[in-house]
């Protein structure tokens, strides 16, 4: 008899997710090290043109995004759950190559098969979760999220010296970083054994197709809601940063103080926030008031601008906590729905496509907020309240 085995299940349980959580940090901490250089990475090391690097972004968060709903359902006609080792292995390998990328066409190729392994890990995961941790899943995901962004945070602070040197050598060394953070992921998570899953669901019923669940209007609804209420991410990396540097007064290390402060502060409260966040109605309604709080959120916003720097930092500030509270209202509200809409033995796969409103931002967020809001002064950011204020009437369908 193995030691795993004279273990009570619940103790059980915890063990692995201690093991999915400590490999979820170290992942997020390379991770977070290599996202805040890697167009610098690939300007100043790869050696690829600004163009250039544009379309290999672009490129491989489509392919990506397509590839994942696929991994995750070959993870599920292999009754193969614990995928995450595999996906994580691949990552690593892929970025051992990294110092090959000279040209663009070796650059899309390995970066198309990083996006692939990496959105396909959130999606596998949750699953993963969902099947150890059974009516505490909800809970477990918000300290899963509470984990990444304490590790983005660190992230963040590490690599300030990396960009102040702005040299090849810091460069490399932050991709060499995230090469181990994926093996060291891999490691833990080899001691993690997901839970047979039977392939009649517990009600008798016969297992229900992906795309007949996808067509059920609450899915389309919830999933049309989630894309809009992500455009948040778009606008706290892309469109801030930009906005503060050109449209108002406001001293540049705004942003960066923004940036820590959010991580911090989602990292302490997201798990609380998360609580009761167990139902299809009680997401829907996280989700309704993240909408309502994004749409004041531009509201404050849009008045920055007009004032001298200290009451445009209060009206700022003001701002920024209705964003962040939307962040984690919006966090688990979505995971509360998805979870409970997804058929139990196409988890992976749903998820996968579910979370297909964070990739279709991802590719076109930036370009779509940069296009409504800079340059057109309040009237900007009143069309995006608008926007948000659409979705959260469209979520009460849910």
């Amino acid at each position: 008899m193995t030691l795993r085995a004279t273990l009570p299940p619940a103790q059980t349980g915890t063990n692995q997710m201690r093991h999915i959580l400590v490999a979820t940090g170290v992942d997020a901490l390379g991770t977070g090290c290599y996202l805040a250089v890697a167009p610098l990475y690939l300007l100043k090391v790869a050696g690829l043109s600004a163009s250039e690097t544009g379309v290999a972004f672009s490129v491989s968060a489509v392919v990506g995004m397509v590839c994942s709903v696929f991994v995750g359902r070959a993870s599920e006609l292999t009754r193969v759950r614990h995928l995450l080792p595999w996906l994580y292995g691949v990552q690593g390998v892929c970025f051992l190559l990294f110092p090959l990328m000279g040209s663009l066409a070796t650059a899309l190729v390995v970066m198309s098969v990083v996006a692939t392994a990496e959105r396909a890990t959130a999606p596998v995961r949750a699953a993963l979760i969902s099947d150890i941790a059974g009516a505490d899943r909800h809970l477990c995901i918000a300290r899963m999220r509470t984990v990444q962004n304490v590790s983005f945070a660190a992230a963040g602070l590490l690599v300030i010296p990396v960009l102040v040197g702005d040299g090849r050598s810091g460069y490399t060394a932050v991709t060499v970083i995230n090469t181990l953070s994926f093996f060291v992921a891999a490691f833990f998570l080899t001691a993690v054994r997901p839970p047979e899953k039977e392939r009649v669901q517990a009600d008798g019923r016969q297992p229900q197709r992906l795309w007949t669940a996808l067509r059920d209007r609450r899915v389309l609804t919830s999933m049309t809601v989630d894309a809009i209420l992500y455009l948040h991410v778009s606008v706290f990396l892309y469109l801030l940063p930009v906005w503060i540097a050109t449209e108002t007064r406001l001293p540049k290390v705004t942003i960066s103080v923004v940036f820590v402060a959010n991580a911090v502060v989602v990292g302490f409260l997201q798990t609380r926030v998360s609580k009761g966040l167990d139902s299809i109605a009680t997401g829907r309604r996280a989700m309704i008031a993240a909408a309502w709080l994004l749409t004041g959120s531009c509201l404050f916003l849009l008045v920055v601008p007009r004032f001298p720097a200290f009451p445009a930092a209060a009206f700022f500030t003001v701002a920024m906590v209705l964003l962040t509270a939307a962040e984690m209202l919006h966090s688990g509200g979505r995971w509360a729905v998805s979870l409970e809409l997804a058929p139990p033995d196409r988890r992976a796969s749903f998820l996968a496509t579910f979370n297909m409103g964070l990739n279709v931002q991802t590719i076109l967020g930036p370009m779509f907020l940069t296009a409504v809001v800079l340059g057109h002064d309040a009237t900007g950011w009143l069309g995006l309240g608008g926007i948000f204020l659409v979705a959260g009437l469209i979520a009460l369908a849910i």
